[in-house]
């Protein structure tokens, strides 16, 4: 199991990018932060892998912020 462990943690070490994300769909706000990814594309399928099947489908997303770790 620490192997799966480390594994996982080193990869979301390569990544380059936080972002967090918002999206607006009826009277819900789907709210992303501390995203890890390498891409906006990414991180926008991250949110909506963590939300799966309550996730609306093609709600708008904004971008509220994208840094970049060092």
């Amino acid at each position: 199991m620490d192997n799966l462990m480390d594994l996982i943690l080193l990869h979301q070490q390569s990544k380059h990018k936080i972002y967090h994300l918002e999206a607006l769909f009826d009277d819900f706000a789907y709210i992303g932060t501390d995203i890890r990814a390498n891409s906006l594309d990414e991180a926008e399928l991250i949110l909506k892998s963590v939300f799966g099947n309550k996730f609306p489908e093609d709600p708008t997303i904004f971008c509220l912020s994208e840094e970049w770790i060092h």
